[in-house]
């Protein structure tokens, strides 16, 4: 798979080209930066948010899969690509895992990788039956504050652009819109279950 972004030139004529060797664009991203620290605000209320280790790794793994409502055989492929993430995350680099909970379940997941100055947010998944319920802004807040706390001086984030999240991190966590981007698939891929 690859991504299609601005920086790339002139992107019709390159996108042209990729479909004309049978590759598909599954969808387009908005990447969302901010700058670290942020302000101090308060968690939302009844939202317990903890960082995880190896132990609860499952329990990470199956709730960020039920939140994302992927097919099983996706579900596997998601789980062993992040959790690859905790054992290794690279020279320089740490991965932090997050739960969310609500009523003593977990109700979502986070992530946060740090290399530098920087640091991903990613896997923000909450369970279908509790969006809308501070979840997912518990742990943004959780991961950014953490970040800042280990020195990372910037955030960034990949999301559909319109999306809850997109609308959470501009209009009330101080992220910015930093680029677009379109994740194109080759053929071999085309026809499985991407998400």
């Amino acid at each position: 798979a690859l991504f299609l972004t601005p920086a790339a030139g002139e992107t019709e004529g390159l996108a042209a080209a990729l479909a004309g060797l049978g590759w598909r664009r599954l969808g387009r991203q908005v990447a969302l930066g901010c700058d670290l620290p942020q302000p101090e605000l308060g968690l939302p209320p009844g939202v317990a948010v903890e960082e995880i280790g190896p132990r609860q790794l499952n329990l990470w793994g199956s709730t960020l899969v039920r939140a994302y409502e992927v097919s099983p055989a996706t579900g596997r492929e998601i789980r062993a690509g992040w959790t690859s993430l905790l054992r290794t995350p690279g020279e320089g680099a740490r991965a932090r895992f997050y739960l969310a909970w609500l009523s003593g379940r977990p109700v979502g997941t986070g992530l946060y990788w740090g290399q530098g100055d920087v640091a991903g947010f990613y896997c923000g998944a909450v369970l279908p039956e509790h969006r809308r319920q501070g979840v997912e802004r518990a742990t943004m807040l959780r991961r950014m504050a953490d970040a800042a706390r280990d020195g990372r001086r910037a955030g960034m984030l990949q999301t559909e652009p319109g999306s809850p999240v997109e609308h959470l991190c501009l209009e009330h966590l101080g992220f910015r819109r930093e680029y677009t981007r379109d994740l194109w698939v080759p053929p071999a891929q085309s026809g499985r279950d991407c998400e």
